[in-house]
């Protein structure tokens, strides 16, 4: 029994792999934005409350994105609703890379939520599914671990673009 038991583990740790590189990289993206914003809008002469405004509207468009998100699985399933995700923050930093005024970061803000609302709460319920009980724990552990190593990682963004202009 043992030895059925450490292969349930295994396989559940080999099919997760995908999810947690997925947190990893969602986290990576979104915060990437959430760092460089204050920076690009200081340089704009954007107040501070203003940006923080900013960050709030991204946080509530979040939330919408997350709440389409269980109709959008039902068309797109669940690997198909994570490229869209990643689609919209490819999107959203393409907008960011060209934005000249507070248009564009809008528009480039709503892509950068709905990648994070898409992707964040489907990662955690696709650790769930695939987990058997047992590791369950062990899996959502992982899981945090990813999401956590990819807002640490975004932050190296500050140190490696300097002074945004």
């Amino acid at each position: 029994m043992n030895e059925n038991a450490g292969e349930s583990e295994s396989v559940s740790a080999t099919r997760l792999a995908p999810v947690l590189f997925a947190a990893l990289l969602s986290m990576i993206c979104f915060f990437t934005s959430i760092i460089i914003i204050p920076q690009v809008f200081s340089c704009m002469a954007i107040g501070a409350a203003e940006t923080g405004y900013f960050l709030s509207f991204i946080s509530l468009v979040a939330v919408g994105a997350a709440a389409m998100m269980p109709r959008l699985i039902a068309r797109l399933r669940e690997y198909g609703n994570l490229y869209t995700a990643f689609s919209c923050y490819a999107a959203g930093h393409f907008i960011f890379s060209f934005a000249d005024n507070v248009v564009f970061y809008i528009a480039g803000g709503v892509l950068m939520s709905c990648g994070f609302g898409l992707s964040v709460p489907l990662v955690n319920h696709m650790t769930v599914e695939q987990s058997h009980a047992r590791v369950r724990g062990r899996n959502l552990a992982w899981l945090s671990m990813a999401i956590f190593s990819g807002q640490f990682l975004s932050s190296f963004m500050e140190i490696i673009l300097g002074c945004v202009p």
